[in-house]
């Protein structure tokens, strides 16, 4: 990411335009500003890099106004604990069960906010989740994944924005795209329309917060688009080829990938066998990984 990142910025971007890297955690955003800079590239004026929430406040809403759109005041973003309130009167005044809805609550919510077939969920969930987005309209109060959802609905409806943006940022990196979800995905989709040029990093395989959204399909459909080409990483540096070679063995597939042949160590892999349920299971694997950590 950080050599892509400092190639695009060194020789294909413009001196009078910039890049976005949207990364998903703020540490990540700053480890690729010190890792550019490590190679002498440092472009405060031509480079963002920040999650998706901040991209959204700071390069995509600020044009609402342009377009006539009042959005809720930045201080009126909702805290977790809000976001939960709310959600449990919604669920009350639809008589839902709070706590089903929680664990679709997410993923619900993106896809009646881009149209997407929800047949397959309970109409109560349904409901809920259209008083909870009424609710904030009417409260003038949003959430940080309202921020992901407006952005996308201003740059859908007024395309005359999205062009603004390409202006900026005619090229966008995207790291962990496998663990953004739809909300992402649709926005990048629009600025594609647009011309914006983009290069999504990601990895299928490791899509571990299907919980708040993240679905590797989303990564999946950009590489299965024609004026998408596909670069393909094998060698994994952070595990020995044991480790390398039970991930196969687990995915009941070959990938190709190997490890490091400069590493002499294959590493440790070392089976467990656990009782109880799922919620038990978790506490013993969460266990076992404490134990290392010590």
């Amino acid at each position: 990411v950080v050599a892509r990142a400092g190639y695009l910025l060194s020789t294909r971007i413009s001196p009078l335009r910039g890049l976005a890297t949207i990364t998903y955690t703020n540490q990540a955003a700053t480890e690729l500003k010190e890792g550019l800079a490590h190679f002498g590239v440092v472009e405060p004026e031509r480079l963002f890099a920040g999650t998706l929430h901040s991209f959204c406040l700071t390069h995509i809403l600020p044009y609402a106004r342009l377009v006539g759109i009042e959005l809720p005041r930045v201080e009126a973003l909702m805290d977790g604990k809000d976001e939960l309130a709310l959600l449990k009167e919604c669920a009350d005044d639809e008589k839902a069960d709070y706590w089903g809805l929680r664990e679709v609550f997410t993923v619900l919510r993106r896809r009646l906010a881009v149209g997407e077939d929800v047949t397959e969920y309970r109409e109560d969930y349904i409901r809920a989740v259209r008083r909870y987005e009424a609710k904030c309209e009417q409260d003038r109060v949003w959430d940080f994944e309202g921020v992901v959802l407006k952005a996308v609905r201003l740059l859908q409806a007024h395309p005359e924005i999205a062009a603004v943006v390409k202006a900026r940022f005619p090229m966008i990196m995207v790291d962990e795209y496998q663990d953004l979800g739809l909300g992402l995905h649709c926005l990048i989709e629009t600025l594609l329309e647009v011309g914006v040029e983009v290069t999504a990093v990601g990895d299928a395989d490791q899509s571990i917060y299907g919980w708040a959204g993240g679905d590797p399909k989303y990564l999946n459909t950009l590489c299965a688009r024609s004026d998408f080409s596909v670069r393909r990483l094998i060698t994994n540096y952070r595990c020995g080829s044991s480790v390398v070679a039970a991930a196969e063995l687990v995915l009941a597939e070959e990938r190709g990938w190997r490890a490091d042949p400069n590493r002499k160590d294959p590493g440790t892999v070392e089976f467990q066998v656990v009782d109880g349920n799922s919620q038990e299971q978790a506490q013993q694997a969460a266990q076992a990984v404490l134990k290392f950590l010590k």
